[in-house]
């Protein structure tokens, strides 16, 4: 009888990251590249996995999660999974390109980050302590044609889901769950807030052609967010410097995300932001839901709050040098649809953007906007009168708003201090008496059309 999977339980090594690493060992040797971790831990006799090394992942490599739950072991500093040329010598290379991953979660498959271990952005590099990149749950770099399934990620200690110069994959049916709410003491800039940045799904530097889909649940940051931010090699304190692959495009494109029914403290569901010559395009938002609980206060500074559902660039993160921002034409032909929000902002334009079309923007009682040009960044979401952003915006077009916020400061439309060349707005419903609270385009700028 041929062999179809191979499974840990098989084999009786120390530690179950020993046990499962040799079932992908063997799974890779025999050719069955099938490896099924079941729900019992035939070691402890547990319906539990602890995981004190990372697991990595060959190419042509199938993993199923058959309700098994993984947890990260206390006190350590590694990833759950990985591929296994990542952070190798040819890891950046055409000869390093990995390909065909599967993690495929079945029933109730939990990866959990466990006991946080201290290994945050502001400790790194500190004391000892590894880079923050060890707290990665899932990391794939220069992978193609990859799938990411059917998983439940609980309280990931950094983002829970990376890649870097990955693409032809899909991320889907997804859940994720903070059960650890020591997050929730105060505002980032807060010093004495234990920011841990658990990020949903990153795409950073060099992604394309990837769908994701059907995501839930809730994050500490960004649900699903899209980074290009590498200085081409040039800045190797930064992650997506550390992993550049030279021989390939820096771009972020051809992206769908849809079906996203989730919430976040104070930042985005969906995030794009580019700078230093990256650029990011052709990408399609449908469907995002903000499931901000409702009786979750509305200040962002309670840190229960979704800031904004969908942030389409910003201007940060580029040393406050113009030239190394976002240009006109990095951020180009976005297409997003069917919003459903209690945010602060529905839709914000951060930086100069062209040739976007949002289409069916609702925004119930506690929202504030369904579209604004405004800094919204940080510990600034709610001073909407003092957005400090200079943004281009071209071929913008915006058609169906239906507006029934009963938040005093709230307005369908706020825009400030920005230059719009054919900017439209069209079939707006709304409860209130005007349309748009702030509307100071630049004096070169084209007036914003309303119909």
């Amino acid at each position: 009888m041929p062999l179809y999977y191979t499974d840990p339980n098989e084999f009786s090594l120390e530690t179950d990251s020993q046990n499962i690493q040799a079932a992908v060992n063997a799974a890779h040797e025999n050719g069955c590249n099938h490896v099924v971790i079941p729900r019992i831990n035939g070691r402890t006799g547990q319906p539990l996995w602890v995981i004190d090394t990372t697991i990595l992942l060959p190419s042509h490599m199938y993993v199923e999660i058959d309700n098994a739950h993984l947890r990260m072991a206390d006190g350590v500093f590694c990833q759950m999974f990985r591929n296994s040329h990542a952070d190798t010598p040819i890891s950046a290379t055409a000869e390093g390109q990995q390909e065909d991953i599967i993690i495929q979660g079945c029933g109730r498959a939990l990866l959990d980050g466990g006991v946080h271990n201290g290994l945050r952005e502001d400790t790194a590099l500190k004391d000892g302590l590894p880079g923050i990149y060890n707290n990665l749950t899932i990391w794939f770099h220069n992978v193609k044609n990859f799938k990411i399934d059917g998983l439940t990620i609980r309280d990931q200690r950094w983002w829970a889901i990376a890649f870097a110069f990955a693409s032809q994959g899909i991320v889907s049916n997804l859940r994720f769950e903070i059960t650890d709410k020591s997050w929730r003491k105060g505002h980032p800039l807060n010093p004495e807030h234990p920011w841990r940045n658990q990020d949903g799904v990153d795409l950073r530097v060099g992604c394309h052609d990837i769908q994701i889909f059907n995501i839930t649940g809730e994050t500490c940051d960004d649900v699903v967010a899209l980074t290009a931010l590498a200085e081409h090699g040039q800045n190797q304190k930064r992650f997506e410097d550390i992993y550049h692959c030279h021989h390939l495009s820096s771009d972020i494109y051809n992206v769908d995300i849809r079906n996203i029914n989730a919430f976040n403290n104070h930042c985005a569901i969906v995030r794009l932001l580019c700078h230093f010559g990256n650029k990011i395009y052709n990408v399609s938002i449908d469907n995002i839901i903000d499931a901000t609980p409702m009786e979750h206060p509305v200040a962002v500074e309670e840190g229960q709050r979704t800031a904004c559902c969908i942030k389409v660039g910003e201007n940060g993160y580029h040393r406050n040098i113009p030239e190394l921002g976002c240009q006109h034409g990095d951020l180009s032909n976005i297409r997003i649809s069917n919003v459903f929000s209690n945010a602060l902002t529905a839709v914000n334009l951060n930086c100069s953007v062209r040739d976007l079309d949002v289409r069916n923007i609702q925004v119930d009682a506690k929202g504030i906007n369904a579209v604004s040009v405004s800094l919204v960044t940080g510990g600034a979401h709610t001073a909407l009168d003092k957005p400090s952003n200079l943004t281009t915006l071209e071929n913008i077009l915006v058609d169906g708003i239906y507006f029934r916020s009963e938040q005093p400061e709230a307005a369908p439309v706020f825009v400030n201090n920005m230059r719009a060349e054919n900017f439209r707005i069209m079939n707006l419903q709304y409860a209130g008496e005007t349309p748009v609270q702030v509307l100071q385009p630049r004096e070169d700028s084209q007036a914003i059309i309303l119909e």
